[in-house]
């Protein structure tokens, strides 16, 4: 099972577009975001990013991903609001 950090990265670096950004926004290294969507796509045994020295380009198995993803973790974040009582619905 993917890791929560890994899946964060993913949608960090698919949404914003490149992995400097998604370092910059995640206050890490380019290195170990680089390694984290390696690990990720090595765990789900699917591409989900295609890189090149240029440029960078989510697949349409990642865009999928990103879709199902992005419900999964907004579901995650209410959850944990409600949890912790920070939820508007009481």
């Amino acid at each position: 099972m993917p890791k929560l950090e890994e899946l964060i990265t993913f949608q960090v670096v698919a949404e914003s577009g490149s992995y400097a950004t998604a370092a910059r926004l995640l206050g890490r290294d380019t290195s170990i975001i680089s390694r984290r969507i390696t690990s990720l796509e090595s765990r789900l045994g699917a591409r989900l990013i295609t890189r090149t020295s240029r440029s960078m380009q989510v697949t349409d198995v990642g865009a999928r991903y990103l879709e199902r993803l992005t419900i999964i973790l907004t579901e995650l974040d209410e959850a944990n609001r409600e949890a912790s009582g920070r939820s508007a619905v009481a």
